[in-house]
């Protein structure tokens, strides 16, 4: 039976970054693969004759602890003239890249994860009384690119 790789939270850094712009750094991240699968029956046979895929996301979400404005402001969009923001008046959807680096705790060897081109839906900032301040992001790639170290 062979052994897999052993990894650990504490060991994972996820940024994100766009234009050199770092955004934050996690507390809790998810990367997942989706993929909607359809399957192909026809006449004389009740067995599945094939099955394609014919869409595939990459989601990313993440609960940022430390953050930027200047990376919330690249993750939403905005324009400025003077000291003042606000969002962009475009039907262009910002998207960045999603970096996350996870390294093997008895090898060290340090993989990468990469979710490019993502956009988000929602970028809900949250936080109560005597509590830290998060910005959450929820967010679908349409890529996910592994490099093994």
């Amino acid at each position: 039976m062979a052994s897999g790789n052993k990894w650990r939270g504490n060991e994972a850094v996820v940024t994100v970054d766009d234009a050199d712009v770092d955004v934050g750094i996690l507390q809790d991240v998810e990367i997942s693969v989706e993929k909607e699968i359809s399957e192909l029956y026809g006449a004389g046979s009740r067995r599945r004759q094939d099955v394609q895929q014919t869409e595939i996301d990459v989601n990313v979400s993440a609960e940022l602890m430390s953050w930027t404005m200047d990376g919330y402001e690249t993750l939403i969009g905005t324009e400025t003239t003077g000291t003042d923001q606000w969002i962009e008046d475009t039907s262009d959807v910002p998207t960045v890249d999603v970096k996350g680096e996870f390294t093997d705790v008895e090898t060290s060897t340090t993989n990468t994860l990469t979710v490019k081109n993502v956009y988000f839906d929602s970028l809900p900032i949250s936080g109560s009384r005597d509590d830290w301040v998060s910005l959450d992001i929820d967010g679908t790639g349409d890529q996910l690119i592994i490099n093994q170290g």
